[in-house]
């Protein structure tokens, strides 16, 4: 990637995690479905990538199924706690205020603490790609 596409592309990632934070602040898609994607849209500085806002809401305890992205996922956690399963990497894990990324392909599992678990998520990937790709262990 050129200098100039990597700066746009930090440039990016900076507003739209801020912005992400801002709704967070202000309750936007708390009567969403869970785990739904808020906004899917293409990035205009960078060809033929997408980027997509989700809402994520794992009640307490609950574990997600194993999954990868095909593009990088940016996660800014807004209420409880979660552990981060991630193939090869220790468990990490994560509480409110917390901003974490996960790299394109990396498989990964989380599990909610007792008071469950919300973040919203930014991801940036190719196109018309499925959102989520499911691993069987």
């Amino acid at each position: 990637m050129s200098d100039m596409k990597s700066e746009i592309t930090s440039t990016t990632l900076k507003v739209s995690i801020a912005a992400l934070a801002l709704l967070s602040m202000y309750g936007y898609a708390q009567d969403s479905a869970p785990n739904l994607p808020v906004l899917r849209a293409p990035i205009s500085s960078l060809d033929s990538q997408e980027g997509i806002i989700a809402d994520i809401n794992i009640p307490a305890g609950a574990e997600m199924p194993k999954h990868k992205h095909p593009g990088d996922e940016f996660l800014y956690m807004i209420a409880g706690t979660v552990e981060l399963e991630r193939d090869g990497l220790p468990v990490k894990i994560l509480t409110a205020g917390d901003a974490f990324q996960i790299p394109a392909g990396l498989a990964h599992r989380p599990k909610a603490g007792a008071n469950g678990a919300r973040a919203i998520v930014f991801r940036v990937h190719p196109e018309g790609q499925e959102v989520t790709v499911p691993v069987v262990d």
